[in-house]
């Protein structure tokens, strides 16, 4: 076949094969690179277009009324197609429309080879962020003015498909074999394209040995040294903070100097000279990062002592790096080292992933394209991270089976050693001034008495605020089902190509009789997974049976447990199942250890029998702990989907208090620790985040720097008095009165909203009464839990769209930025109190009512003031953005604690009337 390529893009009245019509075609024929034909043109389909379409591709009736009916078009179509590749951006929806047209109209269809462009691109390109035809352009640099018309896209499809064959082309040979033996299972037609590149690239003579590290048949990108700038001249006491700011200026244009972000340097700079721990508010807009950065690196450089940057996320790392640390190293007089360090699990271990490499008879679709994704990725990779490669849920499954963990030692004795990721990333750590990580790694690293990060005696928490709750979660346990299910399943049958496989064929060719043990551990295998199901389905039931249950924000079911007084003949068969699973989990992982030992096997083979000896053990011990150890400082609680599968239920255990372990594993063994927010203080007081963080016996400076921002002229916050309090309705009333006064705000706002709830079922019931509701017609309603997608695609997706309302719960109070006018008003519908029913507020309320103490205004009161100052936050992210903030909980005016909320926010208008009367003037200012 000729390198022929028919690029296609059609338009339809709908997505009903059979039933909707094409209205418009784009095609464009591609010989050997080259632009041989186009064509365009809309299609008469004898029907009325629905406004959704009309507005979705900007073609009206008319534009229809004397176009050519498709009979007329397909012989030329045809035509085009003989001899050629079907190319389109999502084949499967275009082809079905064109053989359903074909069929219709008597015309001959001609069967030929398809690549769908979506498929190639998540292939080729595995660390874009979206697939989606625009934005794939604007990655590329390809004109697409008119999105959603068939030319304009068939266009951009066309640009597309050259991008993806350069890129295919430059692959290395190796790269190129693999990617062709798995060529059959893609839903693109590649195994002819392949097999001709690479002939070509056999008859050039070409080599890949300079481009590509290829080790053990598999292409590594080159991992390059930096160069590292001599700085041994420079006396750095004589470097000032106040000197190196105005460099900034010279970098960055749009960097500002602010009175703000120099009294945080300051302050961090007296808390590291004495040697004190420090809590910094620093308002929104005050260039925290830098204000903490810029002294930290001068610190370092001035007593040789590296410093640890920690923030909440990965991906808070990745912008710290990208963005603030790239302009100060360009900024800067002199050269710094900074590293991001994330968990183990983060990196690619290349052992493993050639092991699976070498396994593929079990192998589904996902399993088959996520290999071939990561082979195309470790030609670009430095770091070898799963944040930089866009996997989907089955890729993310395939992970789990070639990420580094702790069992994958670092022996030299792995063939991948001098490559392996995590250890590089491990010894550019141990050079760097900075070592930026994230909460996880941090406590993960105290945990285990600091064995994870290189030494530091100095440290930076920024999003402090999210300390206790991090804590908490990673200093305590969680089991479910399905996780222990998955590691079960690495065991697998003898004749299958899991773990039990592998020892089979290594007692096989190092001729060791082993055999009625491997049939033992298969036996074992199988009682234990079923034993673990029986276990979880009951303490399903149990959970089920309880009056005491409640739900939580998300909406599962949830019920705080105590082992130690639970009865009751439910509770006896949950503990004599969970008995049996400990004791066979224990002996599955001694026999398993056992055969490790008796063989001498590849180095990989026994790393993997410690490894998953050790994770049984982990499991073994977690069940031990939750069910029948009582701890007087632990809470232990189980979760249920309500309609989850009969085995689905989560177990968890957490500390109820961290202050003492953070204060005596933490604080107690730094120097300085300095932990920013923009929102750590209540009223101007930290005492809340000291007793909570374990800082009340230690020297701390304390300071709040206020925002630059004019929030009285930027800001006006709106309480309409005729919302009624749900204490006083039911909640369906309430839910349905929370939809009119969303849908009335909107219509003044243009959307452009956040709609931010406490509880999940609140928010469920909210959207689709808004959605139900007339008088929102082109508007845009994004729900978390609704609509698909994580909280940053979901985020993203409002952007993008002009009218568009977005509901929100739990993680979208904070943590999103939206500046300009794509964000104008945000709804707060409820005050963010815990619920009462949470497992671990509940024992926390109780032992301080056993203290005498207030529970409500010593912990509730405290947490909401900090999460409505987190909620507030989302508006105003730049001096020009301005909006409006509703809260529809009448309590911050009815109570008397209301105030400490309003007092907690910067000075702003506040106007208190009915909604009509608040629209208006609303509708005057914006």
């Amino acid at each position: 076949m000729k390198n022929r390529f028919f690029v296609i893009d059609v338009e339809t009245t709908g997505n009903k094969i059979g039933t909707d019509k094409i209205i418009q075609i784009g095609a464009i024929l591609i010989e050997n690179g080259e632009i041989i034909e186009q064509f365009a043109s809309f299609v008469n389909p004898n029907m009325k277009l629905s406004s959704f379409i009309k507005q979705f591709t900007g073609i009206e009736d008319e534009m229809l009324s004397k176009a050519p009916t498709f009979d007329l078009i397909a012989p030329m179509l045809s035509e085009m197609l003989e001899d050629s590749y079907f190319v389109a951006h999502n084949v499967p929806f275009d082809i079905a429309f064109l053989k359903a047209e074909f069929r219709k109209c008597g015309a001959k269809w001609r069967n030929c080879p398809t690549l769908d462009t979506v498929e190639l691109s998540r292939l080729l390109f595995p660390t874009l962020n979206s697939y989606k035809l625009n934005q794939l352009a604007t990655e590329l640099s390809i004109e697409h003015d008119q999105p959603h018309r068939a030319d304009s896209d068939a266009e951009a499809t066309a640009q597309l498909l050259v991008n993806l064959l350069i890129k295919l082309k430059s692959l290395p040979l190796v790269t190129l074999k693999k990617m062709q033996s798995y060529a059959a299972s893609f839903q693109s037609s590649l195994k002819n394209l392949l097999k001709d590149i690479i002939n070509e690239k056999k008859q050039l003579l070409l080599t890949d040995t300079e481009d590509y590290d290829i080790h053990r048949n598999i292409a590594l990108k080159v991992q390059r040294r930096q160069s590292q700038i001599e700085n041994e001249r420079l006396n750095f006491d004589d470097f000032e903070t106040k000197s190196i700011i105005p460099l900034l200026k010279k970098v960055d244009p749009k960097f500002e100097i602010r009175d703000g972000q120099i009294e945080m340097i300051e302050t961090i700079e007296e808390a590291f000279k004495t040697r004190v721990h420090g809590l910094l508010e620093a308002g929104t807009g005050t260039g925290k990062t830098i204000g903490y950065l810029l002294p930290s690196i001068l610190h370092a450089k001035k007593t040789g002592k590296r410093i640890v940057i920690s923030t909440y996320t990965t991906h808070l790392q990745e912008q710290i790096m990208g963005q603030e640390i790239k302009i100060l190293k360009k900024a800067l007089p002199f050269s710094f080292e900074a590293t991001i360090l994330k968990g183990r699990h983060h990196y690619l271990c290349l052992r493993k992933f050639e092991e699976c490499m070498e396994t593929d008879s079990d192998d589904t679709y996902d399993t088959i394209f996520t290999k071939s994704q990561i082979l195309v990725w470790l030609t670009e990779t430095s770091n070898g991270d799963v944040d930089e490669i866009n996997l989907s849920s089955g890729g993310r499954l395939f992970w789990n089976k070639v990420k580094s963990d702790s069992s994958c030692c670092s022996s030299k004795e792995c063939p991948w050693f001098s490559r392996c990721y995590y250890r590089q990333k491990r010894n550019a750590a141990e050079v760097s001034d900075l070592i930026i990580t994230n909460h996880a790694l941090l406590l993960s690293d105290m945990k285990s008495d600091f064995s994870l990060i290189p030494a530091y005696s100095e440290l930076v928490i920024d999003e402090a605020h999210h300390l206790d709750d991090v804590a908490s979660d990673h200093l305590g346990i969680k089991l479910d089902y399905t996780s222990i299910q998955i590691l079960l399943n690495q065991i697998g049958l003898s004749d299958g190509i899991e773990l039990l496989h592998k020892i089979k064929l290594a007692t096989k060719s190092m001729n060791i009789g082993l055999s009625s043990e491997i049939d033992k551990v298969e036996e074992q295998y199988i009682e234990t997974k079923n034993m673990i199901d029986e276990l979880f389905r009951t303490i399903r039931t149990y959970t089920l049976a309880q009056k005491q249950q409640s739900k939580n924000e998300i909406g599962r079911i949830t019920y705080r447990f105590d082992s130690s007084s639970e009865e009751g003949p439910l509770w006896k068969s949950v503990k004599s199942y969970a008995f049996l699973a400990i004791e066979m989990l224990e002996d599955i992982k001694f026999n398993i250890l056992s055969i490790g030992e008796k063989l001498e096997a590849p180095f990989g083979l026994i790393t993997d029998i410690k490894s998953l000896g050790k994770a049984l053990g982990d499991i073994s011990n977690g069940l031990s702990k939750l069910l029948f150890e009582h701890e007087s400082n632990n809470v232990t609680w189980v979760e249920i989907e309500p309609k989850g599968a009969q085995n689905s239920a989560f177990l968890y255990c957490q500390p109820i208090d961290i202050s003492e372990l953070l204060a005596d594993r933490l604080f107690a063994k730094k120097e300085s620790v300095i932990l920013t927010s923009a929102t750590l203080a209540i009223n101007d007081s930290f005492q809340y985040i000291k007793s909570s963080l374990g800082l009340l016996d230690f020297e701390v400076i304390t300071k709040k720097i206020a925002s630059p921002f004019s929030y009285k002229d930027q800001v006006q916050l709106m309480l309409p008095i005729d919302v009624p309090e749900i204490k006083d309705v039911e909640q369906t009333e309430f839910t349905c009165e929370i939809a009119s006064k969303i849908i009335e705000i909107a219509r003044v706002t243009r959307g452009r909203m956040l709609v931010l709830f406490t509880s999940y079922d609140m928010l469920e019931k909210t959207f689709y009464n808004v959605k139900a509701a007339a008088g929102l017609d082109g508007f845009v309603l994004i729900g978390q839990g609704i609509s698909s997608g994580s909280r940053d695609r979901l985020t993203k997706s409002f952007k993008q769209h002009e009218q568009a309302i977005l509901f929100g719960t739990s993680s979208f109070w904070e943590g999103i930025d939206i500046p300009g006018e794509d964000l104008s008003c945000i709804v707060i519908v409820r005050l963010p109190f815990s619920s009462p029913d949470n497992a671990i507020m509940a024992r926390k309320s109780e032992l301080m009512k056993q203290e005498g103490k207030n529970a409500f205004m010593d912990l509730f009161l405290p947490q909401a003031i900090l999460r409505f100052k987190q909620g507030f936050g989302r508006l105003i992210r730049a001096k020009n953005d301005r909006g409006v903030v509703f809260v529809l909980d009448r309590r911050l005016s009815t109570k008397s604690y209301g105030k400490k909320f309003i007092h907690a926010l910067p000075p702003i208008e506040i106007y208190e009337e009915k909604t009509d009367v608040l629209l208006k003037k609303l509708s005057d200012w914006l």
